[in-house]
């Protein structure tokens, strides 16, 4: 008989009751098995969207306030240091960096890897978009008079004007799209690397909180796990994050584990 979606997924998740992933019930709607296609199921877990609440942990968590801790009375549930509530998403995020419009959920300790790796593609597509415009208005000659540099710049006010025509307009408008997007990712990672140069996260940087400035490679194994170097560049690739999320150490107990082990 075929296997259902359901038991493909408390199969591969190895407990009774879990929910299954859209990968299981994709492969158990067509009788596959998760051992034969192992890595589709891995790529629903690497989603930007994988899940950083903190109601995914709810039974790890504590029942009593642990030091460091706070409660959350709108998800009614303790939270760990550094996570934060998130009225868009109505949940409480461990190690919540900010809210992305892009993306549609919230930045957190899952699937900050792969915000930053969005980050990186959209910079170099709008780097790629830029020269490629630049160099073919510069070659169709369009690019150093004073009503082509406003209709770069201000393509609708130039097209109603008549400072250009109708296929430059449209020229205009796709150069002004691919700068506005350079001067945006630009932007984006500028503030990206300043908190792992700092170690925080924004809402740590915006109340100056640096208890957990462990350095960038400290930050970027923290974010992107034990291979970072390569995790930054593809999704696909595996880098498990060491440590707990419902317990980053601060720098201090760190420097302290350094300290006990030098002795």
């Amino acid at each position: 008989m075929r296997s259902s979606g359901w038991t493909v997924a408390v199969h591969s998740a190895g407990r009774t009751g879990s929910t299954p992933s859209p990968a299981s019930a994709w492969l158990g709607a067509r009788g596959r098995t998760t051992s034969s296609c192992s890595r589709c199921e891995w790529l629903a877990k690497s989603s930007i969207r994988n899940d950083c609440s903190l109601k995914s942990f709810a039974p790890e968590l504590p029942a009593k306030l642990k030091p460091g801790w706070v409660y959350c009375q709108f998800c009614q549930l303790n939270a760990p240091p550094r996570s934060s509530h998130c009225f868009s998403c109505g949940t409480c995020i461990l190690r919540r960096d900010h809210h992305c419009v892009f993306t549609g959920c919230c930045i957190g300790y899952q699937n900050h890897r792969h915000f930053l790796t969005f980050l990186l593609n959209f910079w170099i597509g709008s780097v790629y978009a830029v020269l490629i415009n630049s160099v073919y208005l510069h070659q169709a000659g369009r690019l150093w008079s004073y009503k082509d540099l406003v209709a770069m710049f201000l393509p609708i006010p130039a097209y109603v004007f008549g400072f250009t025509e109708h296929f430059y307009f449209f020229s205009g408008v796709m150069c002004t799209m691919s700068v506005v997007s350079l001067l945006m990712s630009s932007a984006m990672i500028y503030l990206q690397l300043l908190h792992l140069v700092y170690g925080q996260t924004a809402y740590e940087r915006k109340h100056r909180i640096t208890d957990f400035a462990v350095g960038w490679t400290g930050t970027l194994r923290e974010i992107a796990g034990v291979r970072w170097y390569l995790a930054l560049l593809s999704p696909l690739v595996p880098s498990p994050q060491p440590g707990n999320a419902l317990d980053l150490k601060k720098a201090s107990e760190l420097s302290k584990r350094e300290d006990v082990k030098t002795v």
